[in-house]
């Protein structure tokens, strides 16, 4: 039993040591990247134009979420199946197949 000289437990440091981790807590969460701030920053990512605490941000996120691993894979790799598209030759008589085909609907 506390007496009126005995000293008051420190509840006040307790409360202000829970305030801390809130704050902390919830500058973590804020700090934390969502899925729409990763879309918004894959080109800067993959051009190393992202600042290093936003790139640390983007792999966390990258490492929580599967969705986004998908999504960037696949913008990563869109220039190069373009080129490679596009580098294929479409062979003459398809070519000359398509030409007629349009060409009888144009004179229809």
């Amino acid at each position: 039993m506390l007496g009126y000289d005995s000293p008051k437990p420190r509840l006040k440091g307790a409360i202000e040591l829970l305030d801390e981790r809130r704050r902390a807590l919830h500058d973590e969460i804020r700090a934390a990247m969502n899925c729409q701030e990763l879309i918004e920053f894959c080109f800067d990512y993959i051009e190393g134009a992202l600042p290093d605490d936003e790139q640390v941000g983007f792999r966390q996120h990258l490492s929580r979420c599967p969705d986004c691993v998908t999504f960037f894979e696949t913008y990563r790799k869109t220039p190069e199946l373009t080129r490679e598209a596009l580098a294929t030759k479409i062979p003459s008589s398809v070519r000359e197949s398509i030409r007629s085909f349009l060409q009888s609907r144009r004179d229809r």
